[in-house]
């Protein structure tokens, strides 16, 4: 067989990819030096031996692919994503091509198996998303930061556009918040922070979204609402905050929250929206704190318009 010129042998084996060659009985002819370096099994133990022993080929969801082999044997060339099992027994993602070779008659002759290793690409896309939740996630409180928070309102805004799907905003500062870091220092109120935002995620639906919006500030998105269900929901994270309190060194520390709630407009941007919910929660804080403050604006539905 061609494969036993050591020229084509010295080639086959400065590939990246390994490659054997299985005979029309299912044993190993040839397996090059990254087949060994991919897998951890030796040529010597390989060669002779039979293929669906030696190399265990599995699907994404950890089953054989011998029966899917089979039904390959009509095509060419077939190629998948799969598992192989490496020596030490840990599954190696990679990409498999199994080609039907032929001899210069046309004369089935047996069959070539390449695998690329696809660790690399799957560490780096998980790297990736590593990155890209730290980027969204505020590092003191592990909730959304500011970015996330501009983000998901850009895209409830533009649903809301395009499909009327109703939401609505809180805007929420903790009260006095000042007296506990003159009080306490500064890691105790950064300790409330934490507290407050396990606290609200804990009342969240899981439509819903809680960001920290800066300071001591918290943005909650509340989804598929009207005003009462969001005069209702900001009632519930207002009560919330004032009933929960932390132990720091011993003692207790605590605060309340003023609230501004709106519901969304297709007029709005980004800026609109989290502006006017912030005015509504001055006046909140303005009003005697610990309350929260609605917009009095009601959308006017598809069917509201149909009814005049």
């Amino acid at each position: 067989m061609w494969t036993e010129s050591p020229v084509v042998r010295a080639l086959l084996d400065r590939l990246t990819d390994g490659v054997l060659f299985v005979d029309l009985d299912g044993r190993i002819t040839f397996w090059n030096l990254a087949a060994s370096s991919i897998t951890g099994i030796k040529a010597e133990d390989a060669i002779g031996r039979n293929s669906r022993s030696m190399l265990r080929h599995l699907d994404e969801d950890g089953g054989e692919l011998h029966e899917a082999e089979s039904d390959a044997t009509s095509r060419t060339e077939w190629k998948t994503d799969a598992h192989l099992m490496h020596a030490e027994g840990r599954l190696i993602p990679v990409t498999l091509s199994i080609s039907d070779l032929h001899d210069d008659a046309g004369r089935p002759i047996g069959r070539m198996e390449t695998f690329t290793d696809r660790s690399p690409q799957i560490a780096a896309v998980e790297k990736l998303r590593e990155l890209e939740e730290i980027v969204h996630t505020d590092a003191l409180t592990g909730i959304g930061n500011r970015r996330a928070t501009e983000q998901l309102l850009t895209r409830k805004l533009d649903e809301l556009s395009r499909y009327g799907w109703p939401f609505g905003v809180l805007f929420l500062d903790l009260d006095n918040f000042k007296r506990v870091n003159d009080r306490h220092g500064h890691e105790a109120g950064d300790f409330l922070l934490c507290a407050t935002a396990t606290a609200l995620s804990g009342g969240l639906r899981s439509s819903d979204f809680l960001g920290r919006w800066g300071g001591e500030e918290f943005v909650i998105v509340v989804s598929d609402v009207d005003q009462d269900a969001l005069s209702q929901a900001a009632e519930r994270f207002r009560t919330i905050v004032w009933s929960n309190s932390a132990v720091y060194e011993g003692g207790e520390i605590a605060a309340t929250a003023s609230i501004g709630a709106t519901t969304a407009r297709n007029s709005d941007s980004v800026k609109t929206l989290v502006d006017r919910a912030d005015r509504l929660m001055y006046e909140s804080k303005f009003g005697g704190k610990n309350r929260v403050t609605m917009d009095e604006w009601t959308p006017v539905r598809d069917a509201d318009k149909q009814a005049v």
